[in-house]
């Protein structure tokens, strides 16, 4: 019963307005439901919908490698990598792994409520790795950021609780600008580079 009527609702979304009894043979999806789109797909000035104009920056490339903290679940590990403002507003949620036990993510959560919208998501690692990432100039709601003041947040635990964290600042304004974070505990080899 059920299944029959997820199949009425698709008819009846292939023309708007007309009922599913109505649709002809051969009618086809509407093909301007996007006309005014632009290039970004989202509104006439192609910024997504009511965004402001696009900078020629296309992303932030980050990369940091995770060490072990000492903890009782080591080398297992879960952590996140997310965008603040430069006053500490939540921005984006770049990478989260580790789902079960997330809620030792204190520093994350406290900041982004959990919120995941367009991350790089996980389960737990079994080891400390390399984590190349990206993100895309763009907050929760699809739009690309104002440039100014920014920072990327680090935060890792391999026990039942708080682990180490991190924050390195830049400056999103220009392309080919980079950042080489002095190692920290358990937060190495970080570069932030906007391409």
């Amino acid at each position: 019963m059920l299944l029959g009527s997820l199949a009425l609702s698709a008819g009846a979304c292939a023309q708007p307005g007309v009922d599913a009894d109505e649709i002809r043979d051969g009618a086809g999806l509407p093909t301007d439901l996007f006309a005014d789109a632009g290039p970004g797909g989202g509104g006439a000035d192609g910024g997504g919908g009511g965004c402001a104009g696009d900078t020629p920056l296309a992303r932030l490339a980050i990369t940091v490698t995770t060490t072990a903290a000492g903890g009782r679940y080591q080398p297992r590990n879960i952590g996140a990598i997310w965008i603040e403002s430069g006053a500490g507003v939540f921005v984006k949620t770049v990478a989260q792994w580790g789902q079960i036990r997330a809620r030792h993510l204190t520093a994350w959560r406290a900041a982004s409520a959990s919120n995941r919208v367009d991350a790089v998501t996980g389960p737990t690692l079994r080891s400390h790795m390399a984590h190349p990432v990206a993100w895309d100039l763009s907050a929760v709601d699809g739009c690309e950021v104002a440039d100014g003041d920014y920072r990327v947040r680090f935060e890792m635990t391999d026990r039942n609780g708080a682990g180490p964290n991190l924050t390195v600042a830049f400056r999103k304004d220009q392309a080919g600008a980079s950042v080489t974070a002095p190692d920290a505990s358990s937060f190495h080899g970080v570069t932030l580079t906007l391409e």
